[in-house]
């Protein structure tokens, strides 16, 4: 009776955006003046370094984050802001920039102007593919976060389903993730992981082969972060020079609260523990991931067992 009650409150929150968006688009001065508000409010600084208008004069060499849906990279770019803003960086997410306001995928990766990717005194990300236009860059440092990707297609299905949120100033987009959710109503987990499973393989192949073994990367794991964050932590202002003074440090430290006592489908953290694929999916399906992901999870250091399905991973 509870999942029949949150089934039609789901329903009427979907209605409810549907609604919004088209208040927004029958009144266009209103929605205009709603969007060009949110926009200098979020995004001023991208802005800004789009127009090559922004100037910094921090030496500090610029860094790139590369990640994946699902690879806790919101949180993640929360903490590399927080590095940035202490050390004078200026962090810039043209990604989520473009995402909110109406630009395309085609947009972002064609960007490559040396005016918006500049050497020193910047902060970019979370790109969440390979982005190959960046100018020279070998020139920047670079932090690579991967997650188990199996893990990561099940905590895709999770948040295009239930949790990911609708972009309302970007009306088109906005529809595509209504309309994928009302698509994945219809779908079993299994066979979504299983249609999106070749490309996700085909993002983790890039990234190992084009950044893994590049001395100016850092490669960390989506896991390391969840089991010691401390440890995480360290590994990333040291690597990237971050000057931080031990109250500040203490101050990110408490930002980190991974700690979720019971799973709920409609949160955007849902869980965080490792090892999901193997609770979610049926056993069949953990075999053909593992079979699709093979060399992936070997170049990681993954592991490749099967698990009874919903049994913990750490007793496998």
């Amino acid at each position: 009776m509870k999942q029949f009650f949150i089934s039609l409150w789901f329903g009427d929150l979907c209605h409810f955006f549907r609604k919004l968006l088209a208040i927004t688009n029958d009144c266009p001065p209103f929605g205009r003046l709603l969007k060009r508000c949110a926009i200098y409010r979020g995004y001023k600084d991208e802005i800004l370094l789009l127009q090559n208008k922004h100037r910094n004069r921090n030496l500090h060499t610029s860094l790139i984050f590369y990640t994946m849906v699902r690879c806790a990279s919101n949180f993640t770019w929360k903490i590399l802001k927080m590095l940035a803003r202490e050390e004078g960086m200026t962090p810039i997410d043209l990604g989520s920039y473009y995402w909110h306001y109406g630009k395309s995928k085609d947009d972002l990766s064609c960007l490559h102007t040396e005016h918006v990717y500049k050497l020193s005194g910047y902060v970019y990300g979370p790109f969440r593919n390979p982005h190959p236009n960046v100018p020279c860059s070998e020139k920047y440092q670079i932090l690579l976060q991967l997650r188990d990707p199996r893990d990561v297609l099940v905590s895709h299905y999770f948040s295009r389903a239930f949790s990911h949120r609708i972009p309302l100033w970007n009306p088109a987009t906005a529809n595509e993730v209504l309309t994928v959710r009302e698509k994945l109503k219809r779908t079993s987990i299994d066979q979504d992981v299983l249609e999106n499973a070749e490309n996700v393989k085909n993002t983790y192949e890039k990234y190992c082969r084009e950044m893994l073994v590049k001395p100016h990367v850092l490669f960390l794991k989506y896991e390391n972060m969840v089991e010691d964050f401390r440890c995480w932590l360290d590994q990333v202002i040291e690597y990237f020079e971050f000057r931080i003074g031990d109250s500040a440090k203490e101050r990110i430290v408490r930002q980190a609260n991974f700690d979720v006592p019971k799973e709920n489908i409609y949160h955007y953290k849902r869980q965080v523990k490792p090892g999901d694929h193997r609770r979610k999916l049926k056993p069949e399906t953990v075999t053909k991931l593992n079979g699709i992901f093979r060399n992936v999870l070997v170049e990681l250091n993954y592991e490749t067992g099967s698990c009874r399905h919903g049994e913990d991973f750490r007793s496998c």
